[in-house]
């Protein structure tokens, strides 16, 4: 039941892939030419097949911090953020 969610989500990035201009768009900072943190955080989440739940166990946190590290509405620690490096290859 959650690989359907994942498949979903991933069926959901290739579809922004096919229109650049709105991906590049939406995926910047306003401040930057680079993609956020929480981007790269949930496109490489999408990629390894892994849900926020399976993410959220595997640093101790639950889905929803996940989800709002994802968002940038909260920012990780130092030390979950080499963890997430680790388990998403970042």
């Amino acid at each position: 039941m959650t690989y359907v969610h994942v498949y979903q989500e991933w069926d959901i990035l290739r579809e922004q892939i096919k229109e650049p201009e709105q991906k590049t768009e939406r995926i910047l900072n306003m401040n930057s030419s680079r993609p956020s943190f929480g981007f790269l955080l949930q496109e490489s989440r999408i990629r390894k097949r892994m849900t926020t739940i399976d993410v959220a166990n595997a640093i101790g946190v639950n889905a929803k911090t996940v989800s709002m590290f994802e968002n940038g509405s909260e920012i990780p620690t130092v030390s979950m953020t080499d963890t997430l490096k680790k388990i998403l290859d970042i």
